[in-house]
């Protein structure tokens, strides 16, 4: 019989039927799952992102409401907050909750005679995933543990215009939850830092100490206009970890403060019936003193392994460049050439003539300059010294040889221990002392006024001092009116001048903030 085979087609054909079906079905059962699986991440994903904004949204809106609190003093606001989550205190579960902290940082503020630190508080939510939105100070950041990033910015400003900084400080009194609800906000009292209002003349530093430190250096370059750098001291991945240092203030030397040959509060000349046309002038300014600048240059270039030592420069040229060094001496004939661009030499100490000559060379063709920065004093310890602009003995290029001194620098024309001799210098001096008594009296100059003139000294250019003392052989020379109307623009690559800053108006709002 033939039917054997044909029964046997005839099953097979329902098997792979049978099969097909239920292939068929397990495929569409794995790829539901899948749409269902990757539906539910991506379901996941939005409500996280959603929340992640919501909670940004409500700290945006709380640090205006605290604004207008430190603005408003006494009243007293509400706003609906939301904390995320259903409201569960935030010494639960991440995400369920913000906490506010009085103590989460600290801003110093340090300028000539004023040192300042304020402590700054916090509110912050901690999403699950780890992730944090902050306020602080009046912004609202956003730290997800591998970078910072800026949601609002804080109140703090710079106003290029007026030179001004103002610094309100809105903190938190109190360690406490917020839940998501209603929450008050109240004025508790304000600290204003008057006596600092004014920045006479000098550097104004900023050191914060946060957790969103990159954030607050990212706002800082931003305000000031300076991403390159100019502002930023010290940035938050150096040093010290979470500390941002920012220094403003930068000094103006403007035009006709070299009006003449020398400009001193006070001048003591002794009659020696001799006539000099080095001219003198009671006009003191104040002038803004250098000190704080010097300061910076010296901690800066001094701890940097990329300036170049002075002493390691060989022969008797100096190429353009900016160079440091202890001291300054000056034993041989030495020729600073400045026909690649600007030089400028930092010393950490004292400027000594002794025996040699510093020319500068290289300036006709592009007006470059030589700006020699001392933290300690200059003198003449032989009459055969000199400093000058080549050629030395023309009279109307003494701006490009240009040196600056703190306040508390004593300058001596007396060959001490030489024998006699003229002491030559030519060029520009500008060490005020900002209308404050000179108090630098050092063992190297003998009189007690900041310049001390005690020989015939050849002098041709401008020196800017707190008093002077010119003895009875009276010093040669001539002020060099080519810099009557010369305003000083100090450079030196490496170091880069801060923004100016006159004003600073700095306070202190704390506020209670509570469900």
């Amino acid at each position: 019989m033939c039917l054997r085979p044909s029964r046997r087609l005839g099953d097979g054909r329902g098997q792979t039927a049978v099969l097909g079906v239920v292939l068929l079905t397990g495929i569409v059962a794995i790829a539901s799952l899948g749409i269902f699986v990757l539906g539910t991440e991506a379901l996941g994903t939005t409500e996280s992102q959603a929340e992640q904004e919501r909670i940004e949204a409500a700290f945006v809106e709380l640090s205006h409401e605290m604004a207008t609190a430190s603005a408003n003093g006494d009243s007293v606001s509400s706003i609906s907050f939301d904390a995320g989550g259903q409201g569960v205190s935030a010494s639960g579960t991440g995400g369920q909750g913000a906490v506010a902290t009085s103590d989460a940082g600290t801003i110093r503020i340090t300028a000539d005679g004023l040192d300042e630190t304020l402590t700054m508080g916090a509110i912050e939510y901690e999403a699950d995933d780890g992730s944090i939105v902050a306020y602080q100070a009046g912004g609202v950041w956003r730290e997800t543990g591998e970078q910072t990033r800026m949601i609002s910015p804080p109140p703090v400003q710079y106003d290029a215009d007026s030179e001004t900084i103002t610094l309100p400080v809105a903190t938190v009194s109190g360690d406490r939850d917020l839940t998501t609800g209603e929450v008050t906000i109240a004025h508790n009292r304000t600290t204003p830092f008057s006596h600092i209002d004014t920045v006479e003349m000098g550097i104004v530093t900023i050191e914060i100490e946060s957790e969103y430190c990159v954030g607050w250096e990212t706002y800082f370059e931003s305000e000031t206009g300076q991403a390159d750098g100019q502002a930023i001291r010290e940035s938050c991945d150096e040093g010290e970890e979470g500390v941002l240092r920012v220094a403003l203030g930068q000094i103006d030397i403007e035009e006709g403060t070299f009006s003449d040959g020398i400009v001193a509060g006070q001048a003591n000349v002794s009659d020696s019936g001799q006539e000099t046309d080095l001219d003198l002038s009671d006009d003191a300014g104040p002038y803004p003193p250098m000190d704080g600048i010097i300061d910076e240059m010296i901690d800066e270039l001094g701890g940097d392994e990329n300036t170049t030592e002075l002493s390691d420069v060989e022969g008797e040229t100096v190429p353009s460049g900016t160079y440091y060094t202890d001291e300054l001496r000056v034993e041989d004939d030495v020729v600073v050439d400045v026909s690649d661009g600007d030089s400028a030499i930092v010393v950490e100490d004292d400027i000594v003539l002794d025996g040699g000559e510093l020319s500068v060379e290289g300036w006709e063709e592009d007006g470059n300059t030589l700006q020699i920065f001392s933290g300690g004093d200059m003198y003449y310890t032989s009459g055969d010294s000199g400093m000058c602009v080549d050629p030395c003995d023309d009279s109307t290029d003494s701006q490009y040889l240009q040196i600056y001194g703190t306040s508390e620098m004593h300058i001596g024309f007396e060959p001490i221990g030489s024998g006699g001799g003229n002491p030559e210098f030519e060029g520009l001096i500008y060490a005020p002392t900002g209308g404050d008594t000179f108090d630098g009296h050092s063992e190297h100059v003998d009189c007690e006024e900041q310049l001390c003139i005690q020989a015939a000294a050849d002098i041709t250019g401008s020196i800017i001092v707190d008093s002077a003392y010119v003895h009875s052989a009276a010093p040669e020379g001539m002020y060099d009116e080519a810099v009557e109307h010369f305003s000083a623009e100090m450079s030196a690559d490496g170091y880069v001048f801060p923004a100016e800053v006159t004003y600073l108006n700095v306070a202190v709002h704390e506020l209670d903030v509570e469900n």
